[in-house]
């Protein structure tokens, strides 16, 4: 009985870890290095707070105007891989806006992950896990 005792525990024990691995794996990127590389490279058109109102866009008068990224009604119905692909190759990667550059040769795909973390936590509603439509896994 004692020994049947310590397997369940063990068991129950490593699963626990399991899931914490899990959990902690699946989290793309890290918003707060993110957030310094969102700051060098995005905020002269995407804005401080991400609402697509950056210096440049204003003057130089962009058509479309970058995107508002604290929109979360649009923003969270994004995959990850479409934000991946447009932060990485550029807005014509995925058919938007051909003012949005690729930073393929600035930045590490590390980093792309990095900034998508920060985009993600700008949305307001807030995005959950699975709020968007996944199209496909990276």
């Amino acid at each position: 009985m004692q020994k049947t005792r310590h397997v369940v525990i063990a068991a129950l024990t490593l699963a626990l870890i399991l899931a914490v691995a899990a959990i902690a794996y699946s989290q793309k990127g890290d918003p707060k290095k993110g957030k310094r590389i969102y700051d060098a490279y995005c905020v002269p058109c995407h804005g401080e707070t991400g609402a697509g109102d950056g210096t440049r866009g204003m003057i130089e008068q962009f058509d479309p105007m970058p995107r508002n990224h604290t929109e979360g009604k649009y923003m969270n119905k994004r995959p990850d891989d479409e934000l991946f692909d447009v932060i990485k190759e550029g807005g014509k990667s995925r058919n938007f806006s051909h003012i949005m550059p690729p930073w393929k040769t600035i930045i590490s795909d590390e980093e792309v992950w990095d900034v998508f973390s920060y985009v993600r936590s700008l949305a307001v509603p807030s995005y959950k896990p699975g709020m968007a439509e996944e199209k496909k896994g990276r």
